[in-house]
């Protein structure tokens, strides 16, 4: 891994555990090893690293949504509880509780921010589209998104095992099909 691919996936992490806000060049520095010069040759500002990590968090996204929501040779049941386990094991696996791209991007407030989170989850709603009316996919991604943030707030990892009451909303989105 190339030193630009080192400094934003560790970024990455880090701003997913403390935001953007909480997390400063310093840290970066000490926890990679790489020299301040490197940083900079790299990333001019913070808010051209804090852009490179939401672009970042958008492909491991996009990758998931592949390889979770897309296998369409399971049901569209199999497909999303494969999807929350995923995202459960992930947050359990990396201390990163909630979603880090809202929190990012709600930190650095930009107009490039805001879009890369738009595009990703427009991603993630024409996949549920797919299966879903308009409607009940907004309100599966965005309910999953709040139950996300809900666990960050409370700062409790087990409030993770919440998301398995999606296993409830998708039955009964399934028994009205």
């Amino acid at each position: 891994m190339n030193n630009k691919d080192k400094l934003i996936s560790v970024a990455a992490l880090e701003m997913g555990r403390s935001g953007y806000n909480g997390y400063t060049f310093d840290q970066l520095i000490a926890t990679t090893g790489i020299v301040r010069s490197n940083v900079y040759y790299h990333f001019a500002d913070k808010a051209s690293l804090g852009l490179a990590v939401l672009n970042y968090w958008k492909d491991v996204y996009l990758k998931l949504i592949d390889n979770t929501l897309g296998q369409k040779q399971l049901s569209f049941e199999e497909r999303l509880s494969a999807l929350l386990d995923r995202l459960k094991r992930f947050q359990s696996a990396t201390d990163c509780l909630g979603e880090p791209m809202t929190r990012i991007a709600t930190d650095l407030n930009t107009e490039q921010s805001r879009e890369i989170c738009r595009q990703t989850y427009l991603a993630f709603l024409d996949s549920l589209k797919e299966d879903l009316p308009e409607e009940e996919a907004t309100a599966l991604l965005f309910a999953g998104i709040g139950a996300l943030s809900a666990c960050r707030a409370l700062d409790d990892p087990s409030q993770l095992d919440r998301l398995d009451s999606f296993k409830y909303l998708i039955d009964q989105l399934s028994d009205k099909g």
